[in-house]
């Protein structure tokens, strides 16, 4: 459907840029691409309204759902990321993108939204946040009050937030920094350490 929609978005994009026809060329290649995607030619989708693309495909302008999916207690998170600035290379040593400052600048913007935050960002700071926790020790766990099994609820609830999300991400999602960074953040959470 993505393929079908691109391709009458780009075929009523030359039909209202050029006030002049089409060439040949450009007219075959634009019947190649619709045999390619099985579409009959047509700037309209099948409610009859030309297809759109979005500035911010991948912000919580329409809600996605992701602000109603579980979070750790914002406690919780507030000790991890004190402790992440005493200790910092306890946990973003391996990945340099993302630092505590970073972190904390991104978990602000989900956890005290004041404003939308797109797609990436929640999945950084789960995905970040999973890794987080990962790398607490014993006693690091005992500093933070966080039991085992608390521990081991919130990696999993953070783990299939980060799911969640992958798949809410747009097929084209724009070339930005944060996007690439999540985008890295979720296939590495799936690799197995």
């Amino acid at each position: 459907m993505h393929s079908k929609q691109a391709t009458q978005a780009l075929e009523a994009s030359l039909a209202s840029a050029a006030q002049t026809p089409v060439d040949d060329a450009l007219s075959g290649a634009m019947a190649d691409l619709h045999h390619a995607v099985g579409s009959a030619p047509g700037p309209e989708d099948a409610h009859g309204s030309p297809p759109t693309i979005s500035s911010q495909p991948n912000s919580l302008d329409e809600d996605h759902g992701l602000s109603a999916l579980p979070m750790p207690p914002t406690d919780l998170v507030l000790r991890l990321l004190r402790y992440a600035k005493v200790e910092p290379q306890t946990f973003f040593g391996d990945f340099p993108a993302l630092d505590t400052t970073a972190m904390i600048g991104y978990c602000q913007k989900v956890f005290f939204a004041t404003e939308p935050y797109s797609i990436a960002t929640f999945i950084m700071v789960n995905a970040g946040l999973i890794s987080m926790l990962q790398k607490l020790d014993r006693r690091a766990q005992a500093e933070l009050q966080i039991s085992p099994s608390e521990l081991e609820r919130h990696r999993t609830n953070l783990s299939e937030n980060v799911e969640v999300a992958v798949q809410k991400l747009p097929l084209l999602t724009t070339q930005s920094t944060d996007n690439i960074t999540a985008i890295f953040l979720a296939v590495r959470h799936k690799t197995p350490s």
